[in-house]
């Protein structure tokens, strides 16, 4: 299971990249499309072609971690649709909801892990 912390900005790739590209080629993805290096801080997620794997890159203070999920059902339907920016940060909570089971809107969380408004 991939764990993202409460304070950790989470970026979201809304185009569907291939997965052929290791640890160098996703933090270029970051660098060109972003404009944000793994290496200053955040989490960077992506989604394969057929939609049925997201991957996440981070650096840890040591190196970086690249860590592919695979839904064992399905696709990944609510994936964040490409709007002006080729990206958008999503809260923790909502990047948890992504890797458990491919859901990201924040209706669809339990009122405990709903955002506060103080």
């Amino acid at each position: 299971m991939i764990a993202v912390p409460a304070m950790i900005p989470v970026y979201v790739v809304h185009d569907a990249v291939s997965f052929a590209r290791g640890i160098d080629g996703m933090r270029g993805l970051c660098v060109h499309l972003l404009k944000h290096d793994p290496l200053e801080r955040g989490y960077f997620f992506f989604i394969n072609k057929r939609k049925n794997q997201v991957r996440a890159i981070w650096y840890d203070g040591q190196g970086f971690v690249l860590a592919t999920k695979r839904l064992s059902t399905g696709k990944f339907k609510n994936w964040p649709k490409q709007g002006e920016s080729p990206f958008s940060m999503i809260q923790h909570f909502q990047a948890q909801g992504l890797l458990n089971d491919g859901v990201h809107h924040e209706k669809c969380f339990h009122p405990m892990w709903k955002k506060s408004d103080f």
